[in-house]
């Protein structure tokens, strides 16, 4: 993986979370496993985007606790977290997946010739703390004022 296109995707992670989900957002420099990342929060939400076309192909993901993400819904949707049920939190990450993928490859692909997937929920036995790190590789930390989560791309 290019050093350019994680860049991009960093800036997509800030970008999105800040304008879309009014989610103030930092990446963390310092390096752990996704079990030691996420060791605090009892569950978590995924989802996974591929991406095809011209000569590459792999995957985007990003990890969010259940905590932080009915607050994303409520920010996201414009309505009260009490309102939110768990189909639209669903959504919401899914969304916040494509959107930040997209906004990735916007910039990293002026030709137009990857392709992004439908997002897919990863299933709550694969969040398990003895699967955490198969999200490890190309992965990126990400800090909110009150939370953290993660997102990676991995090109194969």
């Amino acid at each position: 993986m290019s050093v350019e296109m994680m860049d991009m995707m960093r800036q997509a992670i800030f970008d999105v979370m800040n304008k879309m989900f009014f989610l103030p957002v930092q990446v963390n420099a310092k390096g752990c496993s996704m079990r030691e990342w996420f060791a605090n929060e009892p569950q978590l939400l995924g989802t996974t985007i591929g991406i095809t076309g011209g000569p590459l192909k792999g995957v985007s993901y990003l990890l969010i606790p259940a905590g932080i993400v009915r607050e994303m819904t409520a920010n996201f949707l414009g309505i009260a977290e009490k309102e939110i049920d768990i189909k639209q939190e669903r959504d919401t990450v899914k969304e916040a997946l494509n959107m930040v993928t997209g906004n990735m490859l916007s910039q990293f692909d002026k030709k137009g010739l990857l392709r992004i997937g439908i997002p897919q929920l990863i299933g709550e036995s694969d969040l398990s703390a003895g699967k955490l790190d198969q999200f490890n590789k190309g992965a990126i930390l990400i800090e909110t004022e009150h939370s953290r989560m993660a997102a990676g791309i991995v090109i194969k």
